[in-house]
This record gives C-alpha cells, sequence and structure tokens, in this order.
C-alpha cells in the first residue's frame, strides 16, 4: 500500500490519497518512473535490510530539496537509535551501504543526512506521518530549516514504536 500525501509548510499533513496494491502494479506508485523508480526500491530494499540487521528507524527517506546543485539534487534522510549510538562509525557505516544499494548505474545525485533521533523536528515528521517498511510520496514542505519540492518517506516512526531489531 502506498499512501500520497500532501503536507503543509509546516510538516502537516493536509490531503493524503491510499492505493492499495491492486491500484499499483507491482507496490510501486505509477508516478514513480525511471531512474527513481529504480533508487526507491533500492532505497527500500537497504531500509529493510539495515532494520532487519541492527533496528528499526526512526526515519528514513529521500527528499529533493530547492538547490542550487541543481533540480536532480536528492538528499537520502535517515535516524535510527542504532546509528546515534554508534557515532562516527555507524555514519561510515551507513554511507558505505547507501554507496552499495545506489552505485551500481549511479541513478541519481544524492546525499545523506544522518539526524540525531533527539531531533525535535522529527516530532513534526511523526505527527504527520505513521508508517514502517512503507511508502508515501510528499510534495511542498519546509523542515530542517530547508525547503523540499518532493520526498518518498519510507519509515517515520517513534524511537520506541519502531518494531524493528532493536526496538523497545
Amino acid at each position: 500500500m502506498v499512501r500520497v500525501a500532501w503536507l503543509g509548510n509546516k510538516g502537516n499533513c493536509v490531503g493524503q490519497v491510499t492505493l492499495d496494491a491492486a491500484d499499483l502494479g507491482g507496490g510501486m506508485s505509477p508516478i514513480i518512473i525511471g531512474p527513481m523508480r529504480k533508487t526507491i526500491e533500492r532505497l527500500r530494499r537497504m531500509e529493510r535490510d539495515l532494520s532487519e540487521e541492527h533496528g528499526a528507524f526512526s526515519l528514513f527517506g529521500a527528499a529533493r530539496p530547492i538547490s542550487d546543485e541543481g533540480p536532480d539534487k536528492w538528499l537520502l534522510i535517515a535516524a535510527a537509535p542504532w546509528l546515534s549510538q554508534l557515532g562516527l562509525e555507524g555514519r561510515t557505516y551507513f554511507y558505505r551501504k547507501m554507496s552499495e544499494y545506489l552505485a551500481p548505474n549511479g541513478y541519481l545525485p544524492i546525499s545523506a543526512h544522518i539526524l540525531d533521533c533527539d531531533n525535535p523536528e522529527l516530532e513534526t515528521i511523526h505527527e504527520a506521518l505513521d508508517l514502517e517498511h512503507g511508502l508515501v510520496e510528499t510534495f511542498n514542505f519546509d523542515l530542517f530549516n530547508q525547503t523540499f519540492l518532493h520526498a518518498y518517506i519510507i519509515t517515520s516512526k517513534r524511537a520506541g514504536a519502531a518494531t524493528g531489531r532493536g526496538a523497545n
């Protein structure tokens, strides 16, 4: 199931549509085509694999900010208790895994931003979206002092509510 949500400029959900597998023809939204479709499929696989291996994410998604670096610049945003606990070693591991999952043909210019789970702006996302290993597409919102045009959120769960290996 895929929920397509529109977030207001403060991250609040202002509308959404839910599509089931019959609407999607394979589990992905029909509007996700070409290189982005492959990238999202790989990110979903990465999120699920790392959750099973290390514990749940509090946030995992790809967002396209308004950027001087061009319209195709995407940012992978992630937060997980295990990433916070591992510090620099966890970040290095995450970047290496990101490269393994996304590098075969370099589908998109994508960088990563890892957040601590106690970041207060995570609560804004969690209030609007509650999902784990899913997919929600969002448009036009401000978060983390940045304006995002488009995002695909795979997981948005409060750290204690997530169900992965390392969850409470």
